[in-house]
């Protein structure tokens, strides 16, 4: 069972939903990151960020001092041209949507449901 609403997930091209995450397959996030030239260390905030830690929980999983997060998130932000975090996590779904749309997510993945017309 992945951590939307109890759906049971299919692993997508051999990776299972993230833990942390819990919207995206590996395959989908790391279309993202490659659309949106995301460092390593970026798209890991980004991924905690759109998994709604706090800032606490990000600095302890990623080993930075808890009064840089804000920082670090204004630095994505600003690379991304957004200037808030709705506006943030906006722009890293609707890249997925567009990712997505081009690619071709494998059929037992639930996130397709996002993408195809009822």
């Amino acid at each position: 069972m992945d951590g939307v609403n109890g759906v049971e997930h299919r692993v997508c091209q051999g990776s299972p939903c993230s833990a942390v995450c819990g919207l995206f397959c590996e395959e989908a996030w790391n279309g993202v990151v490659k659309v949106l030239s995301l460092s390593p260390r970026q798209a890991e905030l980004a991924r905690r960020v759109l998994a709604e830690q706090s800032d606490d929980e990000i600095a302890r999983a990623l080993d930075l001092p808890r009064n840089s997060i804000s920082s670090h998130v204004q630095c994505l932000s600003e690379k991304l041209q957004v200037n808030n975090s709705v506006r943030l996590l906006t722009k890293l779904f609707g890249t997925y949507l567009a990712w997505s749309a081009q690619s071709s997510l494998p059929a037992g993945c639930p996130r397709r449901r996002w993408i195809e017309p009822h």
